[in-house]
């Protein structure tokens, strides 16, 4: 059983929940506007659209089959024929000027219900996750949808489910994320979600497993020597060794982005590199590795 959600927020800043459930087996696929049932198809085995309306507005979800495996996008309809596109329409060439004042007091007041309800749902998911959290791993897909155009989403199972979330869109393969190092398909991190409410879940980037952080290893191995081809192999991993007993994997992303600036990565940067290979507890295990050069 494939499931995916996606929140919705309304124009008054209310914030709904859109879940699909669709079964490649049996064909079955349901659409729930928060806990109601607001579409239904029993024979559903390929390529498709669907569209439904919430207040005013036209949603649609389109099925698609990429590297032989089902993708789900949510999108709203802005340039089908309905009344509230037509409006948008009118209201948009007959006073711009006042548009764009309307919409920035608008999206003032929304962005400030939008953080409430954020930081309201955050709190309610920890809560969750705190009380009935359960650790699994979650891996890492990359699909491509079309040209410069890649889904990088994690999944994973609890029972017979698979379950899946979205890290975000980008428009290269193996975006770099927050901790340092580019993203591949099936890389795994440590995940915790709630035995309460099976998609409430959080993928913990700061907890690869053994067999992503031995790929941070390469990774950071093939970077440095690419950015010191002066240096040998042997003295590569002797300084990497000392990287990862001092700051874990950690280590390996100073190492991969000693010449990434503060502006690209806050944290794994070339400031905070030379900081670590300049300092005493660095410099003194690195006069071991100094034959190897």
């Amino acid at each position: 059983m494939n499931t995916s959600k996606w929140t919705y927020i309304s124009r008054t800043g209310e914030r709904n929940l859109i879940t699909i459930l669709h079964s490649p087996r049996l064909g079955h696929f349901l659409i729930f506007f928060n806990r109601k049932i607001v579409l239904a198809d029993k024979k559903v085995f390929g390529q498709d659209s669907y569209s439904f309306f919430i207040d005013d507005e036209l949603c649609v979800v389109d099925i698609r089959i990429v590297q032989n495996k089902y993708m789900y996008i949510f999108h709203v309809n802005e340039k089908a024929d309905t009344p509230l596109n037509q409006f948008r329409k009118k209201n948009d060439q007959k006073n711009l000027f006042y548009s764009l004042m309307t919409f920035s007091f608008l999206f003032f007041m929304v962005a400030t219900t939008m953080i409430s309800y954020f930081h309201y749902e955050d709190a309610n998911k920890w809560e969750s996750i705190q009380k009935y959290g359960i650790l699994t791993v979650g891996t890492v897909r990359i699909l491509q949808l079309k040209s410069n155009q890649y889904h990088v989403f994690y999944g994973y199972r609890e029972g017979k489910i698979y379950y899946r979330d979205e890290l975000w869109m980008y428009d290269t393969p193996n975006p770099i994320l927050e901790n340092g190092f580019p993203i591949y398909d099936n890389h795994a991190f440590l995940l915790t979600y709630s035995s309460e409410v099976k998609a409430v879940n959080k993928l913990h980037l700061d907890y690869p497993t053994p067999k992503t952080v031995e790929h941070f290893r390469i990774l950071a191995k093939e970077k440095y020597q690419q950015n010191n081809s002066e240096i040998s192999a042997e003295y590569c991993n002797c300084v990497l060794d000392i990287a990862y007993e001092s700051k874990d994997w950690k280590g390996y992303a100073l190492f991969y982005n000693e010449r990434t600036t503060t502006k690209e990565n806050e944290h794994f940067n070339q400031k905070n590199y030379q900081s670590f290979i300049n300092s005493e507890s660095f410099l003194d295990k690195e006069i071991e590795c100094w034959q190897l050069k």
